[in-house]
């Protein structure tokens, strides 16, 4: 895929300053940092583009020859960046801004690699929050040399691709990046014999039994971190993270808005006329709600406290939106009470045409007739 012109990519005109250019490559690559978004493969991809185009912009000398020859002056149009891991290029946007998020550049490159694994639950789940166990196929550490990758008797000795130091220099036009050492993963030693059971490597895949804790309130799309259950890191390093990505499936019954919830409830035409006491649903269980005397259909009731639990603090409502239930059968006893009815409520209402509550009561009684054809 071609790239994208590099001061479209920071969002600046051509003839942004150097002062313009840094401003706009902080502001964007704070928005889209691995750390501010982990899990996201489209913001580490947007992180990348961003860096790329600032090894470029922030460098007079480059920047005058991008102005001249385009991308062509980086040798390609493929970006130098599609193989490098996310973190040689947060490598490069902490040495000009620093640790913005406190994480440490040693802490996130010598380390395994992340787990990603999606986690469906239901509505009551999300609100509440859970806990449970969750089978996850990861590399862990060699029980045969203790993750060291060295066969029994061996050494570990320092890396001679790398000098020890994890990584390698790469060129590439007028970029130089770094990227884990491919001979020792970054670790900057190497056994001088492998272990036979790992290969090497101190790790080997199996699955392994997690317990995750997922906190209340979260939404679909959300991600929660679990820091240390990813991948062990090859020849004894830190392992990574777990990342889980949360899908929450659609209730049959509560719309969900945020942290309120909405639900429909039914209740019969003389309920509705006389008011009373009705039990609701909720995913808290049931409360009773007491329906004021002429509740018109579409009425809404707001329930405080019983919708979904913010992942701070306190909890979201649950509005209940009144459905009046109209029989489509009736026994001719029945039909004979609705038809006195009927006659009374249109006496009352010539009686007293100003009376807005009996104007309801009748606008009520008029949808009934309706429904059942009278």
């Amino acid at each position: 895929m071609a790239r994208r012109d590099y001061y479209d990519v920071l969002g600046v005109e051509k003839d942004a300053s150097a002062d313009e250019i840094k401003r706009a490559y902080r502001k964007l690559a704070i928005q889209y940092h691995p750390d501010k978004n982990p899990g996201d493969p489209q913001a580490e991809e947007k992180f990348k583009e961003l860096a790329e185009a600032y090894q470029v912009l922030g460098d007079p000398d480059k920047r005058a020859r991008y102005d001249r020859f385009g991308h062509q002056a980086a040798g390609g149009a493929g970006s130098p960046f599609a193989d490098v891991d996310v973190a040689s290029v947060t490598d490069f946007f902490e040495s000009v801004f620093g640790d913005v998020f406190g994480m440490g550049r040693e802490r996130r490159r010598r380390r395994g690699r992340d787990v990603r694994v999606d986690v469906v639950l239901d509505l009551e789940e999300a609100a509440k929050g859970v806990e449970r166990s969750l089978k996850v196929m990861r590399r862990q550490p060699c029980t045969k040399c203790g993750g060291s990758g060295a066969a029994p008797g061996a050494k570990v000795e320092t890396c001679r691709a790398c000098n020890g130091s994890g990584q390698q220099r790469m060129q590439q036009g007028f970029f130089v990046l770094t990227r884990p050492c491919s001979k020792c993963d970054g670790a900057g030693r190497i056994p001088t014999r492998p272990c036979p059971a790992c290969e090497g490597t101190g790790t080997v895949r199996r699955e392994d039994t997690v317990p995750i804790s997922v906190p209340p309130g979260i939404e679909s799309g959300q991600a929660v971190v679990l820091e240390g259950a990813g991948e062990a890191g090859p020849h004894g390093l830190p392992p990574g993270d777990l990342v889980l990505r949360v899908i929450v499936r659609d209730h049959p019954v509560y719309k969900r808005d945020g942290d309120d919830v909405h639900v429909v409830l039914p209740v019969t035409f003389p309920k509705a006329a006389l008011g009373g006491s009705v039990r609701v649903p909720t995913l808290w269980g049931e409360v009773e709600l007491k329906l004021k005397p002429g509740t018109q259909p579409g009425q809404t009731y707001r329930l405080r406290g019983k919708g979904i639990a913010h992942r701070d603090y306190g909890q979201g409502d649950q509005y209940v939106h009144i459905d009046i239930g109209i029989p489509t059968e009736l026994t001719p006893r029945q039909r004979e009470l609705i038809e006195e009815l009927d006659r009374t409520l249109d006496g009352a209402g010539a009686a007293h045409a100003h009376d807005g509550r009996t104007k309801q009561r009748k606008g009520l009684f008029e949808k009934l007739r309706e429904r059942l054809g009278g």
